[in-house]
Order: structure tokens, then sequence, then C-alpha cells
């Protein structure tokens, strides 16, 4: 709608056949055709900042013997690496976009911000500050930011944290080290620890779990503890290590793996060899469920459709997909996974007119597990198919199995010296960062 009286500002445009622009402060109006033939109108949006978060400090605990003080109705999990709890509530407006997330640190009075994890309780608006440990001696006069793009939402002095003391380490320092830990800038100051492996070729991986630093013991069961070296090149990854700054050393547990290649064999029975719109298909009616010669569970999915539409080019090419159960593995292994790679054999695909049979295989490896390991070199047979498909029931078919799985080579413990890196050597890139933000 045009206001009553709006205030007109006289623009100079190019003069064109049968068209009028006026320009008026908050709205445009633009007649097209013939003047008094039509109007639009349109207000420009105006963009308002949104309001700032509202921080409320509600208090700081000790935790002993696994139980804390809590404002809220349950009761937070508390780590054996955790040195103080704080309690925040952060409150956002109800239109408000979370995406200026406020920054949280804890800093001492030589400025040096501590490790810390955050986490939410029951209720959306309040943060659980872990404040880990890891600190050195000379921590004191702590003190609680919590900062946005537009400035300090909160400061608060903390009380201080529990003494702490050097541990005694296990391993002993290696002769050849297995890797180097670095010291590296965070983006907000920080000092975190990075690993650096420099890997040979070789069908070896490893596993690296931090048990303790100088002044810590560490919980090697907590998620996210483990960090998995694969591959042929040089490897730099952070590693979690609380303060990393203030300790001097650190106690790793190192498990290697090696690749072990296993040959099964299964035979299945219910496959059929149909033409559907010009174009070949496997048809499994129902799921068919067979063991291999090793005892594992095999499942073929029920499949039974051909291409949506007449396909452009013939192929002689039809997918089969099936499901490989292994037995549950725990401990070490569950971080590391396993691929399988299945194969006509018998009858082959040329014998049926067919090119070739790409066969798609899951397996139940357990959940955050990573493969480490990838197939060995095949050697591919270019047999020349028949003329024709071999359309019907195939009988029993026998495919072959390659299970590539890791198994555990050796476990030992080094300890290792936290360095800086020297000032010839350009600092290592992480992957990932870690920022203890409030969401």
């Amino acid at each position: 709608m045009i206001p009553a009286k709006p205030t007109l500002r006289l623009q100079k445009l190019p003069v064109l056949a049968g068209v009028v622009v006026l320009v008026v402060s908050g709205i445009g109006l633009t007649q097209t055709g013939k003047l008094g033939t039509g109007v639009s109108a349109k207000r420009d949006a105006v963009e308002l900042p949104a309001p700032p978060p509202t921080v409320e400090f509600l208090g700081a605990t000790v935790p002993t013997g696994g139980q804390t003080w809590t404002p809220g109705s349950q009761t937070p999990t508390v780590w054996s690496d955790d040195a103080m709890l704080l309690w925040l509530r952060v409150k956002f407006d109800d239109n408000q976009m979370r995406s200026d997330v406020p920054l949280v640190s804890v800093t001492d009075d030589r400025h040096r911000p501590l490790t810390l994890w955050l986490g939410h309780s029951d209720s959306n608006d309040l943060v659980e500050v872990h404040v880990k440990k890891g600190y050195d001696t000379t921590v004191r006069n702590l003190t609680l930011s919590v900062t946005n793009m537009n400035g300090a939402l909160l400061e608060q002095k903390l009380p201080d944290l529990p003494p702490t003391h050097a541990v005694d380490l296990q391993g002993r320092p290696a002769a050849k080290p297995f890797a180097r830990v670095l010291l590296v800038q965070g983006p907000r100051g920080q000092r975190l620890a990075a690993l650096q492996v420099k890997r040979k070729p070789g069908d070896s991986a490893f596993i690296v779990t931090p048990l303790a630093e100088t002044y810590c013991r560490l919980d090697p069961s907590r998620p996210g503890q483990r960090l998995i070296i694969a591959g042929d090149d040089t490897f730099t990854g952070r590693i979690p290590v609380p303060n990393a700054g203030m300790n001097n050393q650190v106690e790793l547990r190192i498990v290697e793996l090696e690749r072990e290649v296993l040959e099964e064999y299964v035979d299945i029975e219910g496959l059929a060899l149909e033409v559907q719109g010009g174009q070949p298909v496997l048809v499994s009616p129902k799921e068919v469920v067979a063991r291999t010669n090793l005892g594992h569970l095999v499942r073929v999915q029920a499949q039974a459709f051909g291409p949506l539409r007449q396909p452009s080019r013939y192929r002689r090419v039809v997918m089969l997909s099936l499901n490989y159960e292994k037995e549950p593995v725990r401990g070490d292994l569950s971080a590391a996974g396993t691929i399988v790679r299945a194969q006509f054999i018998q009858p082959t695909p040329a014998s049926l007119g067919l090119e070739r049979v790409p066969i798609s295989v899951y397996v139940n490896n357990p959940p955050a597990s990573q493969v480490v390991f990838g197939f060995p070199p095949r050697s591919r047979s270019l047999t020349t198919p028949v003329p024709n498909i071999k359309t019907g029931p195939l009988g029993k078919v026998r495919l072959r199995l390659t299970v590539v799985q890791p198994r555990i080579h050796s476990i030992r413990t080094e300890v290792l010296p936290i360095e800086s890196v020297p000032a010839s050597e350009a600092a290592p890139t992480l992957l990932q960062e870690f920022q203890p933000k409030v969401r």
C-alpha cells in the first residue's frame, strides 16, 4: 500500500518508450505500458541485528567419587579426567538463528586456556562445562569467559582447581620412537597435541590410544580416544590430550594390525535369470539365507525388478546384493572394519551369456569402525560370453568370498616427549579442530 505522503526522490534514468519509473523512499513504484495502466509495490526488507543470547553462570563444583551437584534433574556423566564442572544457562531469542554461537574459555592468570568439554543437560538451556585435568602446578586465578562476535557476554571468577601432581608413566622411551608428538597452535590460542607418523609402505595399520600425560591419567574407554592410522603417506592428526602445552610427556598404547585375507565359499539356491524390458535381470523371489564353509551367515536380498524404462543401450550385466554377517568383535579390533568381495565361479557369467555380475556386499561392522586394509590385486579373465543369454532358474550358484580383516600383530606402550615445532619446520596442519561451542 502507498503511504499518504511519500517522499519523492527524483532520479535521472534512461528514457524508455512507455515506461516511467518513480523512486520513493522506502517504496519502489514501477508503471509499465501506458501511464495509469498498473502499479506494483514492494517494501524494502530491513534486516535488524539479532539480540545476543543471555548467558547466566549457575555455579561450579569439583566432582568427588563420581557424584556432583547439578541444577538439573539428571546427574551428568562425570569422567575420571574432569577437574571441575561448571554450569551455564544460555537462552536464545525465539526468532534468533543460532549461527552466532558463543565461545566458552577458561584461562588462568597467565592467560593460558585450559581444555574444556561441553555438553547439554536435560534442559536445552542448561550447558555443562567440563574443565579437564592435566594442568600443571602453576595454574591459579581462573576466569570463565563467554564471548561471541559482538564481544564479551559473561566474565566470572572461578574457585581454584584441586592441586595436581606428576603421575608415574608406565611405558619407557623407545630407542626408535614410533612417532613425534608436536605442539601446534589452535585457533583460539590453545596449544594442541598432534601425532605425526611417517609411514612406510606395507600391510600394517595402527590403533593409538593415549593413556596418560605428565600430570594426568586418561580414560581410554571414552568415545573418540582412539586414533586409527592407515595408509602409506605421512599421517598427522590431533590426539585427545588435555592441556598438552602444560605437559612434557605422553604415554601411548600402540596396537599394530596386519592384513589377513581369507577365502570362503557359499552355495546360493533360488536365483533365476530373466529379461525385462530388453535387459537381463538377476531375480531372487525371496530372501535366501546360507552359510559359508567357515560358518559365516550370508543373506541374499530379495530382488525382482528390472529397468523402469527401455534402456538406450543393451548391456550383458546383472547385479546382486548380499549381506555378510560375522561374529561381534570387541576390544581393539572393534575400531577396524572388515570388507568382503564376492565373485560368481559356478556357473561363470560367460556361460550364462553375461559379461560380468557385480556383487555388492554389506558387512555388519561395528559402529564408528574404519576400514584400514584394501583388497589384494586380482587378475581379470576376458572370456567371451556365449551369444544367447540363458534365462530361467540357475540352480545351485557357488560364490567365492574374499574376506579382508585386521589381525593384531603386536601391542606395546611407549612414552614420547611433547615437542615444540622447530623454527626450521612448518607447523603441521590438522584435519579437524574441536571448538568448545554452545549449541
